[in-house]
């Protein structure tokens, strides 16, 4: 969709015209996450709270030094500030902010998750970020008792993961140890997993933009009580020609600015 271009004259209060501060509104503040249908934990506090330890966590994987936070820092507005991401290698593309990544139809750079729980399972997997695998992942909360315990109130079942004949250590879709595993067990060790990312995607949605100074003085053109003084004046020039005769609203409207 291509919205037409705005040509929004200056106003006389200021360098914004009285029609580009209405149009504002449309950009502040965000509406709350779409639903999720795909995920019944979507918005389960628990889930969240689980999904919050797991996010800080570094023992589910081998190296023990890695986590979602390691590329996605809350001190760096949840990115590393890398040109391209760091996990157990460098990768091949810089950490993109999760914060309002619950409001995106499509994740990943390239668009291959269509929902912010599968997005997360992919990292943990992938031998150039967290260099993970399920078993691991599953057996690590089994025998962390804090975790198992915030899993287990979820009401879902964890499998027996002793045994590593059965669960071999390091076994992900692709390895000759998954592989090598039954289909049943495949099935029960998958669905934990995917407890697991749809408990950090349940943290991610709780994680907004916050309520910077457009949105404040977005804030004060809705109540009727528009102050300029809000932002400084090269910030609103910088809004005039952004919703004006530069036409960046062609490419980025709404709430997110895309």
């Amino acid at each position: 969709m291509i919205v037409p271009l705005l040509l929004l004259s200056c106003g006389m209060t200021g360098p914004v015209s009285d029609e580009a501060a209405s149009f504002a509104t449309s950009l502040s503040p965000p509406p709350p996450p779409p639903a999720s249908p795909s995920n019944a934990l979507a918005d389960h506090g628990a889930a969240a709270v689980f999904g919050q330890a797991l996010f800080f966590d570094q023992g589910r994987y081998r190296q023990g030094d890695v986590s979602c936070a390691t590329c996605h820092d809350p001190d760096k507005a949840f990115t590393d500030g890398r040109p391209k991401a760091v996990g157990v290698q460098e990768g091949h593309f810089n950490s993109p902010t999760i914060l309002g990544a619950a409001h995106h139809r499509w994740l990943f750079w390239d668009g291959r998750a269509d929902s912010l729980w599968s997005q997360a399972l992919g990292p943990m997997e992938n031998p150039l970020e967290m260099d993970g695998a399920r078993t691991d992942i599953v057996r690590h909360i089994t025998e962390t008792p804090s975790l198992r315990a915030a899993f287990e109130s979820l009401g879902h079942p964890l499998p027996d993961m002793e045994d590593t004949d059965r669960y071999p250590v390091g076994a992900r879709p692709g390895t000759p140890a998954w592989d090598a595993m039954s289909a049943d067990d495949q099935h029960a060790v998958t669905a934990c997993f995917v407890i697991v990312g749809k408990s950090l995607a349940a943290y991610e949605r709780l994680l907004g933009h916050g309520s910077s100074p457009f949105d404040r003085w977005v804030a004060s053109v809705v109540n009727g009580r528009r102050d300029d003084a809000l932002l400084s004046r090269a910030a609103l020039r910088g809004y005039a020609l952004f919703a004006g005769e530069a036409g960046c609203t062609q490419c980025h409207f709404g709430p997110l600015l895309t």
